[in-house]
């Protein structure tokens, strides 16, 4: 049986044994290098991390205190 992202991330969180580790994408590493070199791809020039985010369909964690 082969396991959705979503599945092997919860999965893990509570300990159960996987055939390969979960990933997780640190958009905020991209975007934060392409932003600054004026880079991002021109579809999303001027976008948020969150508007991308939710273009490729990815959920979207939000953190007290940080930059959404």
């Amino acid at each position: 049986m082969v396991m959705a992202q979503k599945q092997m991330i919860l999965a893990a969180a509570r300990g159960e044994p996987l055939d390969k580790l979960p990933f997780g994408v640190r958009i905020d590493v991209w975007y934060n290098y392409h932003s600054a070199h004026d880079t991002l791809p021109e579809k999303y020039m001027g976008w948020s991390q969150t508007d991308i985010l939710r273009d490729q369909g990815a959920g979207v964690q939000y953190r007290r205190g940080g930059q959404e």
